[in-house]
């Protein structure tokens, strides 16, 4: 239970890092992927926009950074070793509530809930095309 919900943690942080810095389109139009759709949904200034990607660009390598340490790839899209993520878990935990401090100095209550609302949809589509993903290997 615990893995799942670090699994789905790390997979919403960087789903959403990776739509907004690559620009990434979805296929399901629920969920925004890309920084344009974040953009809309929050409705940013161009200094914010210009801050809430920079922000999102270094807390994605550092989170990068901290599951290489632990020798966690996530885009090979197998299931990292339990005991990896658990050391990992402070360290993302950190990063998430340092990102989450830095956006709350560049947005107001109200974006910063949207955001979180927008990552949480993000990691859930991200953690269903993982399990497609390990279900179409596992028939192979």
């Amino acid at each position: 239970m615990k893995i799942a919900k670090c699994i789905r943690f790390v997979l919403g942080a960087v789903a959403l890092c990776a739509a907004v810095s690559l620009g990434a389109q979805g296929e399901e139009a629920k969920a925004p992927t890309d920084l344009e759709s974040v953009v809309e949904q929050l409705d940013l200034t161009d200094e914010q926009r210009e801050q809430v990607k920079g922000i999102l660009q270094e807390t994605r390598e550092a989170r990068r950074a901290i599951l290489e340490k632990h020798g966690i790839d996530l885009q090979k899209g197998a299931r990292p070793d339990r005991h990896a993520m658990s050391e990992a878990r402070p360290e993302l935990q950190a990063s998430r509530k340092e990102s989450d401090a830095k956006l709350a100095e560049v947005l107001d209550a109200e974006q910063l809930a949207k955001f979180k609302e927008l990552r949480r949809q993000i990691g859930k589509k991200g953690l269903k095309k993982l399990k497609e993903k390990r279900k179409q290997k596992s028939n192979l």
